[in-house]
């Protein structure tokens, strides 16, 4: 039986070993450290998803439906990436205002409107801010196109691409599980307490032809035949001392398109001491950057849909907001290309847009390969 080992004790390091344990011999690092998860929701679609349910049924954790609320997004298609060069700070809160005003704008364009894009918007929205953070990030992705080349776009085909996967679009047919990720975190926890093997604190990776060598915080190496790396891209790269130029870019590059933003107006996205997401009655007045256990970085903002309807916006919150977006994936196959030579696969996955079921959908799929 191959021997793998997985770094990283925090959901995605559980979810990869609960996947993994029953074909391969497991050991889990850095676990002691891991009392607690993500005050994240865990939404999927049982049909799509079906690691993520089998996981669930697995655990014996019960769901239910879930009519997803303005601004949920899945990281598989689904999703609303705002890019690191114009990335919401916390310090730019955009009033209700702003916010409507460029929703509206989308959403009343002229259909025969025969301007490109670009000169479209700059008469429709003139606040640039909102130009970059809102709008630049929404037609990149609802269009595929990076690098602003979607500028270029008749405003009509912009407009047809955004109106196709907007608010009123087929959605899937979601489930969400009580406790979102941290009961997801604590099953998996009890789940592995008698089966899985722990180790301590993993601090060096040496790969060679003939197995990897990990090296523990007690000096102790142990060698495996795959290395499951359920960490920040920048830890991971912290432990791989023979990591190539190639891969290091590709780890670069994987951190960089899993920045998301995720804009709700449900109060059960909230952690009960409401301190890590800012959810309030009054739109845009707080944005707080959340830091994930895989080191994604994500902003919550919650808006209030009645109150957005002062300003003339009037949205369909019976469906999710839904603007696909294949970057992080892209991603993360780039990635996949470059650590699949080396026998060790990093998987501290998209859990920036707010869901945790593409880790569990991650780590399934690299049982799979791995099998």
């Amino acid at each position: 039986m191959k021997r793998v080992a997985i770094i990283g004790g925090g959901l995605a390091g559980l979810a990869a070993a609960a996947a993994l344990e029953d074909r391969f011999d497991v050991l889990l690092y850095e676990t002691a450290a891991t009392t607690d998860s993500e005050p994240l929701p865990l939404l999927f679609d049982p049909a799509a998803d079906q690691a993520t349910a089998a996981l669930l049924r697995k655990l014996n954790l019960p769901t239910v439906p879930f009519v997803p609320s303005f601004g949920v997004a899945r990281s598989d298609g689904p999703a609303l990436l705002v890019r690191k060069p114009n990335r919401i700070q916390g310090s730019w809160r955009p009033s209700r205002r702003v916010f409507a005003q460029a929703l509206r704008a989308m959403a009343e364009a002229p259909q025969g409107e025969r301007r490109s894009t670009e000169e479209w918007l700059r008469v429709a929205i003139p606040e640039q801010a909102v130009r970059e953070t809102l709008i630049a990030p929404l037609a990149s992705a609802a269009t595929g196109l990076a690098d602003r080349r979607w500028q270029n776009l008749p405003l009509a085909e912009l407009l047809a691409a955004w109106r196709a996967q907007g608010p009123g679009a087929a959605g899937a047919s979601w489930s969400h599980v009580a406790g979102g990720a941290r009961a997801v975190h604590a099953a998996l926890l009890r789940h592995h307490a008698q089966r899985l093997r722990l180790s301590t604190r993993a601090v060096k990776l040496q790969r060679s032809p003939i197995g990897i060598d990990v090296l523990d915080s007690a000096n102790g190496f142990e060698r495996f035949d795959a290395v499951v790396l359920a960490l920040a891209p920048a830890t991971s790269m912290q432990l791989l001392i023979d990591a190539s130029v190639e891969e290091r870019r590709a780890f670069g590059g994987f951190t960089f398109a899993t920045r998301r933003i995720v804009l709700h107006d449900d109060a059960r996205f909230a952690p009960a001491d409401g301190t890590t997401i800012g959810v309030t009655r009054q739109a845009g007045t707080d944005m707080r950057s959340l830091t994930l256990g895989s080191g994604d970085e994500a902003r919550f903002v919650s808006f209030d849909v009645p109150d957005l309807a002062l300003d003339g916006v009037h949205l369909d919150t019976t469906q999710p907001w839904i603007v696909p977006d294949s970057n992080g994936h892209a991603a993360q196959a780039r990635l996949d290309s470059q650590q699949g030579r080396n026998r060790t696969w990093h998987v501290g996955t998209h859990l920036g847009d707010g869901t945790v079921r593409a880790t569990i959908e991650t780590v399934t799929a690299l049982a799979n390969r791995l099998h």
